[in-house]
């Protein structure tokens, strides 16, 4: 069952007629018998005062009330945002590490910000259930992408100080990274994870606008 975009217990009984988000009755509002969200509400009761500011006359009641669906969400562009946007996250916390020797685990909630705004921002400002889970799972890739980096040059630089002068491989294997990050994993990496992951899915899903 697709769960409502704001009350996440509550069933969606509808979706908003132009940004597709998904609504539950309590917040479905019905403008000329098409539902709408409470934002897109907003927004033609502003285009409707702009226009008696400007002096225009308002148009007729039966045709003031729907506003024009916009269609779904541009995937392919809001996933490249995101990705690009994930990469560059990433790559930012391993170089903060390569000059610090010191990993923060809070910058994953940043990274699942920077993906998140990027994903929506790639989506034309549009939101729903669909992309917050598409920019999510861009997060946790790249989040984990940015564990592997660190990893990465936290063991070869062990093994280049204990061996001098020995070649050495560029990339550990990923089974490696795998057996070393498991016995270093704390619970507040598992905290610094969940709040980015939820950082990256609230805003492209909608959760962080107001209502």
């Amino acid at each position: 069952m697709t769960r409502c975009s704001q009350y996440l217990e509550a069933g969606a009984t509808a979706a908003c007629t132009r940004c597709d988000r998904p609504l539950c009755d309590a917040c479905t509002d019905r403008l000329d018998g098409r539902p709408y969200c409470a934002d897109c509400v907003n927004e033609l009761q502003r285009m409707l005062e702009d226009r008696a500011r400007l002096g225009e006359e308002p148009p007729p009641a039966e045709t003031a009330a729907p506003i024009e669906p916009q269609g779904a969400p541009p995937w392919g562009r809001a996933a490249a945002f995101g990705v690009l946007a994930g990469l560059v996250g990433a790559g930012v916390w391993y170089g903060s590490v390569v000059v610090s020797d010191y990993k923060l685990g809070l910058v994953a909630i940043g990274v699942g910000l920077l993906v998140g705004a990027a994903c929506i921002k790639g989506a034309g400002g549009r939101a729903s259930a669909g992309l917050g889970l598409l920019s999510l799972g861009i997060a946790v890739g790249a989040i984990a992408l940015g564990e592997y980096l660190i990893v990465n040059h936290l063991v070869l630089k062990a093994v280049a100080e204990q061996n001098p002068g020995k070649e050495l491989v560029a990339f550990i294997p990923l089974g490696a990274f795998v057996d070393l990050y498991a016995e270093n994993l704390s619970p507040m990496d598992f905290v610094f994870y969940a709040i980015g992951a939820y950082e990256a899915y609230k805003l492209p899903a909608g959760r962080g606008q107001r209502r």
